[in-house]
């Protein structure tokens, strides 16, 4: 199958289908702009030939073209000259390079459209791989980003749960001063009653 065969079907089919893949989409992405820089080094190969060809092609059309007015011009001066018989051979010959140029002709058109064909395929692969280069570009940035909120988001979790122990805490040194501060109080109760009692025994 012809390069030009394969990618027409390439570019009929749908290129999205591999970013559509559910299974390491970023592997996929890779492998699918890998494979699409082959295929454009492929057309730009097959561009450089058909080229080289359309020149050569141009050339041998050139001479042959050449040819046919050359022969014109002879068979011209060959009845000026008044002489028929050369000029009919002139005009055979004529006919004979004219059937040539004509095969040349149709040669040299189908090597150009194919040459257009391939440069439109070319252009046409290559926005879309700049496209798929983009997108890359934009993707991993965005997987980046959110890389980032993500690591933000348990850090701030993290300062939640300090937070939360910070109050348990506070909540517990709360508690031990309201504890202690009740046995302070427990403790003056006592002594001010055996003060008092001491000074009961004393008045008797």
């Amino acid at each position: 199958m012809s390069i030009l065969s394969r990618f027409k079907k390439i570019m009929a089919s749908n290129r999205n289908a591999a970013s559509d893949k559910k299974e390491q989409p970023e592997k996929q992405l890779k492998q699918f702009m890998t494979e699409l820089n082959m295929d454009l080094g492929q057309i730009k190969a097959e561009s450089l030939a058909i080229e080289a060809e359309e020149q050569r092609a141009g050339r041998a059309l050139g001479e042959a073209r050449a040819e046919v007015e050359k022969l014109h011009k002879y068979a011209a001066k060959s009845l000026e000259a008044g002489d028929d018989a050369q000029a009919r051979k002139f005009l055979e010959m004529k006919a004979v390079a004219a059937e040539k140029e004509k095969k040349l002709q149709e040669a040299y058109d189908q090597i150009v459209s194919k040459n257009e064909s391939l440069l439109n395929m070319q252009s046409k692969v290559s926005a879309d791989l700049q496209q798929l280069e983009e997108r890359h570009t934009r993707l991993k940035s965005m997987a980046a980003e959110t890389k980032i909120q993500q690591g933000m988001n348990e850090a701030n979790s993290s300062q939640g749960a300090f937070a939360a122990w910070e109050d348990a805490i506070h909540d517990a040194q709360d508690k031990a001063a309201a504890k202690k501060e009740l046995q302070s109080d427990d403790v003056f109760d006592e002594r001010f009653e055996q003060q008092m009692k001491q000074s009961r025994r004393t008045d008797n």
